[in-house]
């Protein structure tokens, strides 16, 4: 059976990426540290999240144009890029009129229909990095008021039309630019980077060191390794990617098929990410959303 090849990240592809990480840390610094307002600029919140939210789009589809093979996929990616950048700029630009006027119930007809755009553009992208199985989840909630009164029982509710929801959905604080993304950019963004720096400086090989000293079999230091990289790590492919690259290869010299070992080393990863204290990204959005410390989620974990 032939298997799917990863592409090899070209130089264009590592500049785009180490550009758009790099804008991304800088909005994440200007959100936690509130630096506009030190400076003397006034912005609200939303302004800065959908710059980000744009470099974000621009980031997903100008990686799947450089790995198209086609020249009209390149172009279609290329262009899906630059609107989704422009879109979420326009929505930076007017994000304090948006606030002051309300414009998640009475936006103007062109923010209305930009808002519409948006809401596609973040559903493609959904599907392109998370898979059907999170778009369709993902689009289901998403239209979830425009067919309100059509639902069952204690479903049921009062429908909005699809360019109200748009609005709502971008221009309000409960939906888009609710709190997982205020945590993602105030709190993941920093987190995610302390892994990163922690890994550069050793301490991955470090903890693969100590779990190989332990003279248990490699399908055990699988979990062992990856139960102590998660803790520093908070990221599933930056896991497997460090632990991988020495229990899989283990595995396989003691007769543990090649699909099993990776399930192995794949499942260690990810529970040692999603396990307390770490919990990935989980504990930090249910804490925003609770109101409570974060330590009190973890012990209740």
């Amino acid at each position: 059976m032939q298997t799917e090849r990863r592409p090899v990240p070209t130089n264009g592809m590592l500049w785009l990426e180490c550009t758009c990480a790099i804008a991304m840390i800088c909005l994440s610094l200007a959100l936690t540290f509130n630096l506009p307002a030190k400076m003397g600029v006034a912005v609200v919140s939303t302004q800065i999240l959908a710059t980000g939210l744009g470099i974000a789009l621009f980031a997903v589809f100008a990686r799947r144009g450089v790995q198209a093979n086609t020249v009209p996929a390149r172009t279609g990616f290329a262009s899906l890029s630059v609107l989704g950048l422009s879109l979420a700029l326009i929505h930076a630009v007017f994000g304090k009129t948006a606030l002051l006027s309300a414009w998640e119930f009475a936006a103007p007809d062109w923010a209305a229909y930009l808002a519409l755009t948006l809401w596609g553009l973040l559903l493609i992208a959904l599907w392109i990095e998370g898979g059907l199985a999170v778009f369709v989840v993902a689009a289901l909630a998403s239209v979830l008021p425009s067919v309100a009164d059509r639902l069952p029982g204690i479903l049921e509710g009062l429908q909005t039309g699809p360019l109200l929801s748009a609005a709502f959905h971008m221009y309000s604080g409960e939906s888009v630019f609710a709190a997982p993304l205020r945590v993602f950019f105030s709190v993941i963004v920093g987190y995610a980077l302390f892994g990163a720096t922690m890994n550069v400086l050793g301490a991955g090989s470090l903890i693969l060191q100590c779990a190989q000293k332990t003279g248990l079999s490699p399908a055990r230091m699988a979990v062992v390794g990856s139960a102590m990289l998660g803790s520093i790590s908070g990221s599933v492919l930056s896991n497997i990617a460090n632990t991988g690259a020495v229990t899989i290869p283990m595995m396989k010299r003691i007769g543990i098929p090649p699909s099993r070992a990776a399930a192995i080393e794949s499942c260690a990863s990810t529970g040692a990410v999603l396990a307390p204290p770490v919990m990935g990204a989980t504990a930090f959005v249910m804490a925003a959303i609770i109101g409570l410390p974060y330590t009190l989620v973890v012990f209740a974990a």
